[in-house]
């Protein structure tokens, strides 16, 4: 039916030279039909008349078309919408699960880099220890300078290898404590 009204109004719109692109209805169009017999009724009210309300017509089906075709594109939004609020839910658990590896591999390298340190402070205490015990040293003229300035250093080592090792014991626990 609505093909058939879309039909008549294009025919009888040919007729009195109206055209959409100029995006005006037919009541403001002034040629007039030559012809008013196959305009559907005809025998009622002014061709334009006619061709208004005609055009209205077809204007109510063609909305009604859309608006059926937006709810249906509406629904489909919405069932995509609650697929993919669906997918998040599912998925925080395993984002949790990562931050917390993360954590946890933050975790092991705090505490690799901090067993690296003691490593490193622990050498340069023993190397200063067997230093300061080698006799030849004491034999030397400044000897006693060099033992004292080496006894410095070994004080300065001491207290960074406790340090080291209070690092170490924060990133122990810190690991402990993500796993």
């Amino acid at each position: 039916m609505a093909r058939q009204m879309i039909a008549r109004a294009a025919s009888c719109a040919g007729r009195v030279a109206w055209r959409a692109s100029d995006r005006r209805t037919a009541a403001q169009s002034t040629s007039r039909p030559t012809d008013n017999s196959t305009c559907p009724g005809s025998d009622n009210g002014s061709p334009r008349r006619r061709l208004t309300k005609l055009v209205a017509s077809v204007r109510v089906l063609l909305v009604a078309g859309f608006t059926s075709g937006i709810s249906r594109v509406a629904a489909a939004e919405e069932v995509a919408s609650r697929r993919v609020r669906e997918r998040k839910a599912t998925r925080r658990p395993q984002d949790d699960r990562r931050r917390r590896h993360s954590a946890r591999r933050t975790a092991e390298r705090a505490v690799a880099e901090a067993e690296q340190c003691v490593g490193e402070r622990e050498r340069r205490v023993a190397d200063l220890r067997a230093r300061l015990e080698d006799p030849a040293m004491y034999l030397a003229p400044d000897g006693a300078a060099r033992a004292h300035r080496l006894g410095a250093e070994l004080e300065e080592a001491r207290i960074e290898l406790e340090a080291a090792f209070a690092a170490w014991e924060a990133a122990t626990r810190m690991l402990e404590g993500s796993g």
